[in-house]
Order: structure tokens, then sequence, then C-alpha cells
């Protein structure tokens, strides 16, 4: 499919006269606690948007907990915006799924980079002209601490599932399969996305259709609900609640901390708010947007009716 959409010609019509409600959100639809948004600020101009909201204790103790959420690739301006706000805080606690057997931190800058050179976001990202979160960010700062699951605790969450057996079981043994395919897809292993990647590379027109669909992909978890629901889970409402689990030996491990930032996929956190208003927090203030980037859709090529069907399905529930 890609390789006969790098056949088709850009049409290069004239986008639609501006619609009268300019600035709008485009989607997601009835998802009023997303942190993800596609923006539309022109007749021929969609954001792609993340949020960050304000959580106070009820109880008026306790330190200010920012949800902050992040995309995995973007403009180098995005990420500027991120890391001046992450600087500014107390203390940050950020996702990074590990392996404790061979952490990141056992390679070398330079094995590093070359895995980040290797991995499917990097070269979407390269593709696009954008950057990756990993690349783009620094984490060297003595007051983030890394706060997410190990591949190891993952699997033992699907092993324990297996062992009782039934259905349960049947679903944990394959989400095991499918996460260590996942897993291979994102370290970059696929041959048959890495194909899809090289033809991507030689065609302005897929390269349209690429970042049309990365700004209209924003219905909070809908990319997660693509996959099996077992492993749907394990990526999002399992680290969530290892997430919630750990902020309050966190926050009595950093007693003077007074502004501490959560820092996940945005995806992650209408869960996360909903698990912090358990824990006694309550929101300051509405969901605030820094922009990850933006499409010319029509002016890059695509026509006004690739446009609109793009977005009617970026809005569908599922």
């Amino acid at each position: 499919m890609l390789f006969l959409s790098a056949c088709v010609p850009a049409r290069q019509a004239p986008p639609p006269p501006a619609p009268r409600d300019l600035p709008r959100t485009v989607t997601p639809a009835k998802l009023a606690d997303s942190h993800t948004r596609c923006y539309q600020t022109a007749a021929d101009t969609y954001q792609l948007q993340t949020g960050y909201r304000l959580f106070r204790p009820v109880s008026g103790k306790g330190p200010t907990v920012e949800l902050l959420g992040a995309a995995h690739i973007g403009d180098a301006t995005y990420y500027k915006s991120i890391q001046q706000r992450l600087d500014r805080a107390d203390l940050v606690l950020f996702e990074a799924v590990y392996d404790e057997r061979n952490p990141v931190e056992n390679f070398s800058a330079a094995e590093q980079a070359e895995m980040e050179a290797a991995s499917a976001y990097h070269k979407i990202a390269r593709i696009l002209g954008l950057v990756t979160q990993k690349s783009a960010l620094s984490y060297k700062r003595k007051h983030f601490e890394r706060c997410d699951m190990s591949i190891q605790q993952m699997k033992a969450l699907l092993d324990a599932e297996i062992a009782k057996g039934g259905r349960e079981g049947d679903e944990a043994k394959r989400a095991l399969s499918d996460f260590k395919s996942l897993m291979g897809v994102i370290r970059g292993d696929s041959m048959l996305i890495n194909l899809a990647l090289w033809l991507a590379d030689k065609s302005s027109y897929i390269k349209a259709n690429i970042r049309l669909m990365l700004v209209t992909s924003t219905p909070a978890g809908k990319d997660e609900r693509k996959l099996p629901p077992r492993i749907a889970k394990l990526i999002n409402e399992d680290r969530n609640r290892f997430v919630l689990k750990e902020l309050p030996g966190r926050l009595a491990k950093h007693p003077r901390a007074k502004h501490v930032v959560i820092f996940y996929g945005s995806a992650h956190l209408p869960g996360l708010a909903r698990g912090l208003e358990k824990q006694g927090f309550r929101a300051s203030g509405p969901v605030q947007w820094l922009t990850v980037t933006q499409a010319h859709p029509v002016a890059e090529g695509l026509s006004q009716e690739t446009v609109s069907q793009t977005i009617e399905d970026a809005r569908k529930p599922d």
C-alpha cells in the first residue's frame, strides 16, 4: 500500500476557506479528560498538542503534583519547552521501561546513540524532520527518578496469570508473545516496518500522509486499544498502577519537594489523574497545552478529501 501511495500524484488543490470557529479542537471527540488533541488554527494548519495539569492536595499539606504528557517524537522546540518545565521541578518521576539485567546505564554514550538510531521512533522522526523524546531531552538531573516497571516485572505479571490457567492465562500467554514482538518493533528489528519506512522516505506523498496521521491520531489510548486487550492493559493500566503505588513512598523520600512532575506519555494521564484524585488530590485549573508539531496537509500534496477522511477516522472512538 505504501508503494502504491508513492505512485499517486500529489494534488495541489487549495484548502477550503477557513472555518469561522477557528482555532478549534478537531479531535478527540467526546473525550473531556484527554491530555492529547489535534488543534486546527487555520484552514490548512493542524497541530498535535499534549497537555499538562496541576493537582494540589485537598488537605493543603503536601506538594503540587503536575501531570506532564509527552509525545515520543516532535519538534525540537516542543522538547525545549518540556525540558524547561522538568528542570523547574523539585522532583521528576519519569517513564522508562528498562531491563534489570542490562539497564541502559551500562552502555556507553556511543552504544546508546547507536541503539537510538536503530529504533523505529528515530527512523520515523528522521523521515518527518522531527526529533525523538529520548534524543532531545536530558535525563541526567539529580532530581530525576525513573518510576516505571522493568521488563522482568511486566513479564512476572503475565507469568502469574499464565500459571492460573483458564481464559485469563491464555490471554496472558498471547500477550507475552505479543509483548516480545512489540519490543522488537520499537527497537527497530522488524524488517517489514523498516521496509515500509524506507519506502516512505522516498515519497513526499507518503510523508505527508504519515504527518497528518501523526497529528490527528489523538484520542487517548486509541492506538493502544488497537492492540490485544491484555497488552494494552499492560502498557497503560499496569504501569499507571505502578506509578500510583510508588508515589506516596517517593513523596515521603523527598519531603522538601514542593513541585513534583509525573512525566509520562500523554495517553497515561487520564488514568493517572483519576488515581491522583483517589489519593486526595484535586485538579487546579484546566489542562494547558504544548504544541508537539504541525501539519499543512494540502500544501504538502494531499487532497482535502483525504484530509477530511483522515480526521473523520481519527474522531471515531475505536
